[in-house]
């Protein structure tokens, strides 16, 4: 059964880590930007990790990102009104971009972080299956381009300016506002970090 924690941030809203199995994912605002990160709870190394969000486990979490991904793959990422005229060619229009191109894929959305350079950024693959959202983390070995990267964790950063793919940040804003709603009950009022 997955669990989902809920902490205030410097921001004026909520971070969310969801464990499931020994896995935990992160989601935090880190100024306007959004950053996912995949750790073991017992802080092993890692250089992969698949984390599934069951329909089962949690119905609320589970249709939230069920949500993102409808949005991504759709080409429906800027949430525009369905029932206006001008929708569908707005729509056509995203898929036609470059950045849409380069991340949807027969159904499977491939994500490069933007906190490394193009040449080792860490993926974050989201892909759907019945009643479940697959979040797959892969970790680049970044030491041949200078770039340390912890070993126990794998981060995505989703910028919301400055981005290779500027249009991918709006549906994660929209999750991450969404998850604000979320109840949890005895939810912990420690301010959730990278470094827990």
């Amino acid at each position: 059964m997955m669990q989902v924690r809920k902490r205030p941030n410097e921001y004026g809203s909520y971070d969310f880590s969801f464990i499931s199995e020994g896995m935990k994912v992160s989601m935090m605002q880190t100024g306007d930007d959004h950053t996912l990160v995949a750790r073991y709870e017992n802080i092993a190394p890692l250089s992969s990790m698949d984390f599934v969000i069951m329909e089962s486990d949690n119905y609320e979490v589970y249709g939230l990102f069920a949500k993102l991904y409808e949005r991504i793959i759709s080409g429906n990422v800027m949430d525009w009104d369905l029932k206006r005229e001008d929708t569908e060619e707005k729509i056509a229009m995203e898929k036609c971009t470059s950045w849409y191109k380069s991340v949807v894929h027969d159904g499977v959305i491939t994500i490069m972080s933007d906190a490394y350079p193009i040449k080792c950024p860490n993926t974050l693959t989201i892909t759907q299956e019945q009643g479940a959202i697959i979040l797959k983390f892969d970790k680049v070995d970044g030491r041949e381009m200078g770039e340390y990267k912890s070993k126990y964790d794998i981060t995505v950063n989703i910028r919301q300016s400055g981005s290779r793919i500027y249009d991918l940040a709006f549906p994660f804003k929209l999750l991450f506002r969404e998850l604000q709603d979320i109840k949890i009950e005895n939810a912990q009022e420690k301010k959730l970090s990278t470094n827990e």
